[in-house]
This record gives structure tokens, sequence and C-alpha cells, in this order.
């Protein structure tokens, strides 16, 4: 009786570890990371500016503090509840796409040459991007500042100060473990998650230190 009882216990814990897993998970993009990287690669590894590393907005957001953990509770009741609202480095990232793809499109097929990518050439008065991109994009926000980083002609890299990478371009794939290592290991999007599952935990440890007790006491009684 009581190795069933140990039973149900585990099973319990680990219907919560299951569930707090997949929904952290489903907020996440699905990032691989590549097998094989290049010379120019590894040097760029070492290289990475501390700008991309610690972009505006991540920094500021991952302090902790009571206006980040309640915008990290209010974006994930909204998440829960099917809004699905999207971040608010979501724009910035989808341009970084937009433009990184024009540019390597064009520089592939030989219509313009390159050799960096910032914002006077995006948004600038008299910049030759109508000529891969009409009409001149404009900025997703007044925050952004971007700039590229390496050889245009081995792939347009886009990044910007204030948003960081993009998550589903291939170099943050690459580069994924030094960007994230450079970031705090508890952020407000953590305390955030130990408050919303604060009250399973407390209902798990309750059950498991409780329910034995009152399972012996009544087999006591019958006996």
């Amino acid at each position: 009786m009581l190795l069933k009882e140990h039973k149900v216990k585990w099973i319990i814990l680990a219907t919560c570890f299951f569930i707090s897993f997949n929904i952290h998970n489903s907020e996440a993009d699905d990032l691989k990371s590549t097998d094989s990287k290049t010379a120019s690669d590894t040097y760029l590894s070492n290289h990475l500016p501390s700008s991309l590393l610690n972009a505006v907005y991540f920094k500021n957001h991952n302090e902790i503090n009571w206006n980040n953990i309640k915008d990290e509770l209010i974006f994930k009741k909204n998440f829960f509840t099917g809004r699905r609202p999207e971040k608010p480095y979501t724009r910035c990232h989808k341009f970084q796409r937009r433009i990184s793809r024009a540019i390597d499109r064009s520089i592939a097929n030989k219509e313009i040459e390159l050799k960096v990518v910032d914002n006077n050439f995006l948004f600038g008065e008299n910049s030759s991007i109508e000529t891969i991109l009409s009409p001149q994009p404009k900025s997703p926000s007044a925050q952004c500042n971007f700039h590229s980083i390496g050889d245009l002609s081995k792939g347009c890299v886009l990044y910007c100060d204030y948003h960081g990478i993009d998550f589903e371009s291939d170099f943050f794939k690459q580069h994924r473990k030094e960007i994230e290592s450079s970031q705090p290991f508890l952020k407000s999007e953590d305390i955030a998650e130990i408050i919303i599952f604060s009250p399973y935990l407390l209902m798990l440890v309750i059950i498991w230190f409780m329910w034995p007790k009152k399972k012996l006491k009544s087999l006591a009684t019958n006996h």
C-alpha cells in the first residue's frame, strides 16, 4: 500500500516537471545549433561586439526588479490565455531577417557591393538601398541601431544595439553558447516563472509530506 503511495507521489512530481518544462519551451523559438564552424566563425566567436552580447533591451529587461517581473507576469498571462502577444524585440528581429535576405540575394546576383550595413545605409537620404529594396525601409523602432558583422560576401549578419540579433538567424544558432553565457544566471523571467509555479510546488510539498502520514494514521486506526 505504501509502495503505491510513493508511486503516486513520483507521478505527481514528474507531471509537474513535465508541464513546467513544456510551457517554458513553448515560448522559445526552435533553436538548433550547427555542427561545424569555419576559421572565420572561430575568430568572430572571440571578437563578438559587446553591444551584441549585451543588447540594451535584454540588459535592462533581465534585471530583477518589480517592473520587469510584472511585465513578464502580464506577458505570460496573455500567452497562456491564447493571445500570443509579440515581444518588444519581435519587429526588430523580423526586420533583420528581411534586410539580410535582400542583401544576400543582391550580393549573390552582383547587384550591389557592400562592406558594411548600418543605419546610414538602411535609412539615409542618399542611400543606395533603394536599388535592392523599394520603397526604402523604415526603422522598426526609434531605439534600433543596426550594424553588420563579418564579411558580407559570405552572408549578411545584421544585429541591433538595442534588440540584439535575430534568434532565428544562423549566426545566433552558431554562437548561441557565447551569447547566452554573457547573460545573467537568474533573470526577471525566471523569477516570474517561480512565482507562477510556486503554488503548484507548495501543493506538491504538502502532498509529499502529509499524504503518507494521513495514510499511516488511517491504517493504524483500522488495525
